[in-house]
């Protein structure tokens, strides 16, 4: 998408006009070289002629390129599930994926979005809810093990020695 063309506007946009003329300026010097009757007003007349192309059309349309840019639109690819407060505790709802085109900021933003704090604990509320178990922990929590409450249950499941 807008991505994609961004970019190539952006080869478009690229002033090569002083790397054509320092090729030609090269080429016309490769010339004296070869072919020395060639006149040097002539060789100096063609330098002229491309510096002055180069200035009257590739860098006026780099410049009007350059102005051209499409608006980037990002959204996360597949199913989306939006996991937000809701007052009580946690929902969960499908959203569309463009759902995600604007950002609400919240007090709590940071922190919801940290792994330890936010994931873990989200996920952790919505599989205790599920259960009905409030005791519930995840089978290989590294977060709960490096704090000391894990312990066993008859199901296999995790849940805390308290």
């Amino acid at each position: 998408g807008a991505t994609v063309a961004n970019m190539l506007l952006d080869v478009m946009s690229y002033d090569f006009s002083s790397n054509a003329l320092q090729d030609a300026k090269e080429t016309v010097e490769m010339v004296k070289e070869k072919w020395p009757y060639i006149p040097q007003d002539k060789l100096e007349n063609v330098l002229k002629w491309i510096e002055d192309k180069l200035d009257k059309h590739v860098k006026p349309s780099a410049a009007k390129i350059k102005e051209e840019r499409s608006d980037v639109v990002l959204f996360p690819p597949g199913k989306c599930i939006h996991l937000f407060r809701d007052g009580i505790g946690v929902s969960a709802v499908y959203v569309p994926c463009d759902f995600f085109n604007e950002i609400d900021v919240a007090r709590t933003m940071v922190n919801d979005h940290m792994v330890d704090e936010g994931y873990h604990r989200l996920f952790l509320e919505l599989m205790r809810s599920s259960k009905g178990d409030w005791y519930y922990q995840f089978r290989n929590d590294v977060i709960a093990i490096g704090h000391g409450n894990i312990g066993k249950k008859d199901d296999g499941a995790e849940t805390s020695k308290d």
